[in-house]
């Protein structure tokens, strides 16, 4: 089992991140506080179960970070929000002349991101809301670098298609690379 002192380090040094990941799922900051904290419990549960390898922890607190969001959205039935960063609405605000545009946009998005599966969601969200490098999304998620890049791309090119399908401007994804 991991002791108080070790798991108090983690928290410190992951939980910021783990907390705007989980926040990229649930939109809601009381929530995301909340998951955060189911997070370090599940953990400390689990590793009283099962030996921990040292240098897979922080994968391990994604894996189980993601699987509770996972469990949120099932048992809330909610259904997840990506939302595009600043910059990017005011480029489209321009480029769509209207607030509808926008907002056609932005559930265009949503709409292909809740579509994917969760890993490919994972890397969306921590691509672009975190702006983690693939290398560090590839270790938090266990997944290598180039599965992590690929993912992204896949996932962008499913959001242009549907962009492109609807009318609507898709080089504005660019700026997500």
């Amino acid at each position: 089992m991991i002791d108080r002192e070790k798991t108090s380090q983690l928290y410190d040094r992951y939980s910021r991140q783990l907390y705007i990941y989980i926040y990229g799922f649930v939109r809601s900051s009381e929530t995301a506080e909340d998951l955060l904290h189911d997070t370090f419990v599940r953990f400390i549960e689990y590793s009283a179960k099962r030996a921990i390898d040292e240098a897979n922890l922080k994968s391990l607190l994604y894996t189980i970070a993601r699987n509770i969001c996972i469990d949120y959205q099932r048992k809330s039935g909610k259904i997840l929000f990506v939302a595009l960063d600043d910059g990017l609405q005011e480029l489209m605000a321009e480029d769509a002349s209207d607030e509808i545009g926008l907002r056609e946009t932005n559930r265009i998005v949503n709409a292909v991101v809740q579509k994917s599966d969760h890993v490919t969601r994972s890397v969306f969200i921590m691509k672009s809301d975190m702006q983690m490098t693939y290398r560090d999304i590839g270790e938090s998620l266990g997944i290598s670098e180039r599965t992590a890049k690929r993912k992204m791309s896949a996932i962008l090119t499913r959001i242009a298609d549907a962009l492109r399908e609807n009318g609507l401007l898709a080089a504005l994804l660019f700026f997500w690379h």
